[in-house]
Formats: structure tokens, C-alpha cells, sequence
């Protein structure tokens, strides 16, 4: 991988380093590009949205490194609704969004299924995340088609699968539907310690027994990922 693409800092509140200890570690691991991506205000300890608002002051590169401004923004209600405004959405490079407990209860399958596509379909989204989180069912035959028409990505997040390894295998029949269909993907550490960026030891075991061709994966080459999010 030639990105990390879901990285977290001390300003999301439960993470343990800042913008300079990710840089020193994407230099090690020879990554080209790493996304800061912090949760959105709706969780307890994210940043106030002014925080997004004023990472246009993060400059685009440092050193050979490009830094992408994004957010893990949390999805807040079933009709869709984000913990942002769309105004700040659109300043950012990439946009996850996701499901955490402490934006949104876990409702029925039909409801989180509604969430997302309404999501999807009103806001300026790139990625979903950690889809493997159980305790928010979601029916991939109605969800995936509605990614594939709206060029939204599926994460293979290796925090979320290190910390919850009963979802390993019922998330790699989801991903091998999510191929069938042809939904691109991107892999990411969701680090929250600067160690844990660019590694991807259980993803690659998903992505191998997923069968998921790496032309699928955006961020294996960072021109096709630059493509995906229509960023120079």
C-alpha cells in the first residue's frame, strides 16, 4: 500500500500521537501519502468542528509525503444525517463515514440499511467504515449496489478487525459479495497509536481470502487513489 488512509491524533481525543509522529512513521513504512482523519464532533471526545474547518492551515506536503484532510465522520440518525455540515464536508479530501455507538444506537437492519443509503445518496462520501461491526447489520444486497452507482468505497479497516476477530470471517463473505458487484475498496490501519500506521497483516488475510484483485484496492497506487477522490 502506497497510503494510509484512516489515521487518527491526539485531537480525536483517544488517540496517542500528533500529525509529526504519523509523518515519521509513514516515512519508515515508504508510504507516499497518509489521510488525517479525525471522528467527528459527535463523539465524546472528537474535535469541535472548527478543528475541520482549520486544517486548511495543514500544509499538502511534508517532505515527499502528501497529507490528505479528512474526517470519520459518524452517521447520526436513519435518515442519513452526518455530525457536519456539508459546507465542511466539501473542504475535505476524503469523507469516511461510519457507525459508533456514541453517535447512534445500534436500530434494526432495515434501519441501518436505510442510514447508509441516505448517506450515500445526500452527502459527499468516499468511504464506508468498518462494516464488520456486528452489532450494526446492514442487507448488502440493498447497501452494495447503491455504493457501486455512487463510486463509494467499502474500508477493510485493520483496527476494527484486530479488536473484534469473531467478524473476520463473516466479513470476508460480505467482502467477496462487495467484489461480485465490483465496489472498489480501500485498506487502512485506523491507527491510533503512530505505530499501527501503514500495517495491514490481517487485511491482507481478508483481501487474499476475499479474492479481491489488487485493482480493486485504491490505495495500492496513489495515482489511482488521487483519481477516486478527484484530488492533484
Amino acid at each position: 500500500m502506497e497510503a494510509d488512509l484512516h489515521i487518527h491524533t491526539i485531537a480525536s481525543g483517544d488517540a496517542f500521537g500528533t500529525i509529526k509522529d504519523a509523518l515519521f512513521v509513514a516515512r519508515k513504512k515508504n508510504l507516499k501519502a497518509i489521510a488525517i482523519t479525525e471522528h467527528g464532533p459527535a463523539m465524546p471526545c472528537g474535535p469541535h468542528k472548527y478543528y475541520f474547518n482549520n486544517m486548511e492551515l495543514i500544509p499538502r506536503y511534508d517532505g515527499s509525503i502528501k497529507i490528505l484532510k479528512g474526517v470519520e465522520a459518524n452517521i447520526m440518525d436513519r435518515f442519513g444525517n452526518l455530525d457536519l455540515e456539508e459546507v465542511i464536508l466539501k473542504k475535505m479530501d476524503i469523507v469516511i463515514a461510519g457507525f459508533h455507538t456514541f453517535a447512534l444506537k445500534p436500530l434494526s437492519r432495515g434501519e441501518n440499511t436505510e442510514a447508509l443509503v441516505k448517506a450515500i445518496r445526500t452527502h459527499r462520501i468516499h468511504v464506508i467504515a468498518h462494516l464488520n461491526y456486528s452489532e450494526y447489520p446492514v442487507d448488502e444486497e440493498v447497501l452494495f449496489p447503491v455504493m457501486k452507482e455512487r463510486d463509494v468505497a467499502l474500508e477493510i479497516n485493520e483496527g476494527a478487525l484486530l479488536k473484534r476477530r469473531d467478524t473476520v470471517e463473516p466479513f470476508v463473505q460480505k467482502l467477496k459479495k462487495a467484489n461480485r458487484i465490483g465496489i472498489k475498496f480501500i485498506v487502512s490501519s485506523d491507527a491510533h497509536y503512530p505505530d499501527a500506521i501503514g500495517k495491514f497483516v490481517l487485511s491482507h488475510y481478508v483481501i487474499k481470502k476475499a479474492g479481491i484483485d489488487e485493482s480493486q484496492i485504491l490505495n495500492r497506487n496513489v495515482k489511482l487513489l488521487y483519481e477516486f477522490l478527484k484530488i492533484k
